[in-house]
């Protein structure tokens, strides 16, 4: 009878509701957003500063130990690879923030 299955009916009525905002909103983090594709520019630009010539003595931080005046002379250390690090695990919201830890390294 109607009233027999109509706990049923409500049950799957939840229960699609469910599925069809679990579905769009693995769709949606499936989609490149507006944040992540700049970043894969920036990521483009880091791989040419990286690979440039002059840039390998900034793939790695200082060594504190063969230069110990540079944490007197420097506030904010920085250097490729941190950013790169960073940039892999979407520490930058922005590129802007991206930009701003290249300026710090010249």
């Amino acid at each position: 009878s109607d009233e027999q299955q109509a706990p049923f009916i409500l049950l799957a009525s939840e229960e699609a509701k469910q599925h069809d905002k679990e579905r769009a909103m693995m769709e949606k983090a499936q989609r490149p957003n507006e944040v992540w594709q700049p970043l894969r520019r920036c990521l483009m630009v880091l791989d040419r500063l990286c690979n440039d010539g002059f840039s390998n003595i900034f793939l790695e931080p200082v060594n504190i130990r063969d230069f110990p005046e540079y944490a007197d002379l420097i506030d904010q250390p920085m250097d490729l690879g941190t950013v790169r690090k960073k940039l892999a695990t979407k520490k930058y919201q922005m590129p802007e923030n991206f930009a701003r830890d290249l300026r710090r390294i010249w």
